[in-house]
């Protein structure tokens, strides 16, 4: 692997993250997981084949960006999901107390 490889394999991260970010302003959340996956997937390729190599001044700054760049978006997404997922967290604990109830009264 060369730089230019894995700054290509960090530019496609930045990509992913975009349209992570897409999916959750759009609020496609099934979409969202599952790119998810595809990024944490790809991401621990990266990172295994980045331990392979030393990189220049120049690309250590360009990587860097890159990741500045994928931080703000992963920031944008969390702030559009939390409230979906708080939403989703009280769904569930709603019907979690449901079935208790309905366990402990027969219903």
């Amino acid at each position: 692997m060369n730089e230019q490889t894995l700054i290509n394999g960090y530019e496609s991260l930045a990509l992913i993250m975009g349209q992570m970010l897409h999916s959750a302003k759009q609020q496609h959340w099934d979409q969202l997981t599952d790119l998810e996956v595809f990024y944490l997937d790809k991401l621990q390729q990266l990172k295994q084949l980045e331990a392979a190599i030393h990189l220049s001044a120049p690309t250590k700054a360009r990587k860097l960006s890159i990741i500045h760049r994928i931080l703000a978006d992963d920031r944008e997404v969390k702030d559009l999901s939390n409230p979906w997922m708080n939403k989703l967290s009280c769904m569930m604990q709603g019907a979690s107390v449901e079935a208790r109830l309905s366990r402990s009264y027969g219903m």
